[in-house]
């Protein structure tokens, strides 16, 4: 196994705590308020990586910066995936491929958006597709590797939580638990590609 894609797998356990918690804090997503944090600390992760300070999950700390993170991470979620996956099927075919299209792209450079947003600290630079493409390029098949493991990882995830829903806990650890590892695998691969 690639050695980055090993470590990105433990990296969410070097801080059991920090684990426990966002898992908490995951079932409370329900809530509204909390998502904000728990979305603004995977780009606090992604910072952290991105920026070598350490190899442990970050503290949940200033909680301010979480929460500017946070709205940030979900506007750029909402705007590039939720509302045209809400407008699919809602007009003719060519303007549902043309969301289906949108959606796809999303999802191919989301996780070097997020990195970018950890990285410039400004959410105009996510806009940039062409300079996050180039980044994604000069990794391609690494980063395609880690598009392919994580998600498998997801799939098989969403199946099992059926089964664990009854714990309500259990479910929502191990959605936080697959976010960190995928945030941080890509946060070290756009570390590196920014160096090349």
């Amino acid at each position: 196994m690639d050695e980055t894609l090993k470590r990105s797998l433990a990296f969410p356990l070097s801080n059991i705590f920090s684990l426990v918690f966002g898992g908490l804090l995951n079932v409370f997503s329900i809530l509204v308020i909390p998502i904000f944090f728990v979305y603004g600390y995977f780009v606090k992760i992604a910072e952290e990586s991105i920026k070598n300070k350490s190899e442990i999950m970050p503290e949940w700390k200033k909680w301010k910066e979480l929460f500017i993170y946070g709205v940030e991470h979900v506007f750029l979620f909402c705007l590039f995936f939720v509302l045209p996956s809400w407008f699919l099927g809602k007009f003719n075919f060519i303007i549902d491929t043309i969301f289906s299209i949108w959606i796809i792209l999303f999802l191919m450079l989301y996780p070097f958006t997020i990195c970018t947003l950890a990285d410039k600290k400004k959410i105009s630079f996510c806009f940039k597709f062409g300079s996050v493409l180039l980044l994604i390029k000069k990794v391609y098949w690494e980063y395609f590797l880690g598009g392919v493991v994580f998600a498998s990882l997801g799939f098989i995830f969403s199946y099992l939580n059926p089964f664990l829903e009854w714990t309500v806990f259990l479910p929502s650890l191990i959605n936080f638990f697959w976010y960190c590892s995928m945030i941080n695998y890509f946060s070290l691969l756009y570390k590196k590609s920014v160096k090349i």
